[in-house]
């Protein structure tokens, strides 16, 4: 016997019109254990194992969709091809399903399950509970002396109300099947009581923007290879952020986003600094509210990644219009807002600022896009220092 170990720090899809997601085949005395950090969906079914010992096999996962006969996991005789319905549903009832909490509260959250697992994203570890189907997670919650708690969310969003008990100062919210589990919350907050009229109250006064050095920039030839990308190739920006990423971990470099706290709130701010720089560039599109950031611009982000672009929906959704109006002024200004002639037609653009840090040594690299078809594609490249 022996011990197979498999992390998939994303989601694991079936593709066409039959096949599971994840199969396991004859796995002997060998122990297998499968953490997927993400969705896993097959038609056919999302595990297929084929004759295991059922108590052989450990399943990790966020979330797991059913088939149409509403089965997560099949358990197939190899011999005769039947199905092992009770070794199915003995492996079902012991997956292990992941809770997520919503960036925006993670602060506020103390969660704990039946289990726990620990995932290495990028370069940190991160620790998550972990529950089986049915069975109830512990939530501790921190309000502010001036806020109510409204309603606990099973999967942040308005239309998944979860099931909770409450016990004591804490709640049990019930894991579903199927899991899916990203802990929201409405929370109310209460009106402050009215100053005394003696009293005179500092006006309001906006936080003033330090001024930066300038930097000047150079615009490298479209032929120039940066990241494994070339202006001249005309990318969209899914390709040049998976580039980036990926040269990013293979060189150890450092980057970050200029300008990022200009469209993106403190709490935003924490959970956003916490993705890939693939997540990063597309999200900062999003917080700036430019079209066609939804759908399918959003299928090569993360998990956390699609959450808190969901976040950023939801803000923009409740924005006043002078919030609005502020906006769309630093989107103008920080980001170049406008727009570019290419072969005599007229296309809105928007520039993006990476920070490379490179061994101590800092470079600017501002990545020019302009929109067509539905789609953002790199235009220019300019260096800086």
């Amino acid at each position: 016997g022996g011990q197979v170990n498999v992390t998939v720090d994303g989601d694991v899809m079936a593709e066409g019109e039959s096949g599971a997601a994840l199969r396991i085949e004859e796995t002997g005395d060998s122990e297998v254990s499968v953490v997927v950090n993400g969705t896993i969906s097959g038609t056919d079914a999302a595990v297929e194992v084929v004759n295991p010992d059922a108590e052989n096999v450990e399943l990790t996962v966020w979330a797991a969709t059913e088939n149409a006969e509403g089965e997560i996991v099949q358990v197939i005789d190899p011999e005769d091809g039947e199905k092992d319905e009770e070794a199915a549903q003995a492996i079902e009832e012991a997956i292990n399903y992941i809770v997520r909490i919503a960036g925006n509260i993670r602060d506020r959250l103390t969660v704990t399950g039946s289990g726990s697992v620990t995932i290495t994203e990028g370069e940190d570890d991160e620790t998550y509970a972990t529950a089986h189907e049915g069975e109830d997670v512990d939530v501790q919650i921190r309000l502010a002396s001036n806020e109510k708690l409204k309603m606990i969310y099973y999967n942040n969003d308005e239309q998944s109300v979860a099931e909770v008990t409450e016990q004591g100062s804490s709640f049990l919210v019930r894991m579903l099947r199927g899991g899916a589990m990203l802990l929201g919350l409405d929370i109310e907050k209460q009106p402050d009581p009215e100053p005394d009229e003696e009293e005179e109250s500092e006006p309001y006064r906006a936080p003033r923007k330090l001024v930066q050095n300038e930097i000047n920039y150079v615009t490298v030839a479209a032929e120039t290879e940066i990241h494994g990308v070339t202006a001249a190739a005309s990318p969209v920006i899914q390709e040049v952020a998976e580039n980036v990423s990926r040269t990013v971990e293979t060189d150890n470099l450092k980057v970050d986003v200029k300008d990022k706290a200009d469209v993106l709130d403190r709490e935003e701010l924490s959970e956003f600094d916490r993705l890939s720089i693939n997540d990063r560039l597309l999200l900062m599109l999003v917080a700036m509210q430019m079209p066609d950031t939804d759908g399918a611009f959003r299928d090569t982000m993360s998990e956390q990644g699609k959450a808190l672009a969901k976040e950023l929906d939801a803000h923009a959704a409740l924005m006043t219009e002078a919030e609005k109006a502020a906006l769309k002024k630093s989107v103008d200004e920080d980001f170049q807002h406008s727009t570019v002639t290419i072969d005599g037609q007229t296309y809105e653009s928007i520039s993006l600022v990476l920070i490379v840090d490179r061994n101590g040594k800092k470079t600017y690299e501002r990545y020019v896009f302009y929109h067509d078809g539905g789609e953002w594609i790199l235009y220019r490249v300019d260096i800086g220092e």
